[in-house]
């Protein structure tokens, strides 16, 4: 139900939850696309198979190093966007 332009907050709870029990399972079994989404856009399929995959020994090279280059990239890009958001800081109470 939508009212004056807000959405109910359960729509957003059948979303990542249909989400998070697609991360129950390999991103093996999934297409392509869908694997590439769970893995790179909302990486909860790097989160649930990599760890797995390195503990059975079938990681690929190829995802450990792009795995360790986005979590670089992302920790460099949220450094910097807290250090921002500080320089702009104004005090609430003043």
């Amino acid at each position: 139900m939508v009212l004056f332009g807000q959405v109910e907050a359960i729509n957003f709870t059948w979303l990542f939850d249909g989400i998070f029990q697609m991360a129950r399972y390999p991103v093996g079994i999934y297409p392509g696309w869908l694997r590439l989404v769970l893995t790179w856009v909302v990486p909860v399929g790097l989160m649930t198979t990599a760890p797995a995959q390195a503990l059975a020994g079938d990681l690929a090279p190829a995802t450990l190093l792009g795995s360790v280059a986005l979590v670089a990239a992302l920790l460099v890009a949220a450094s910097l966007l807290f250090r921002t958001g500080l320089r702009r800081y104004a005090s609430a109470s003043s």
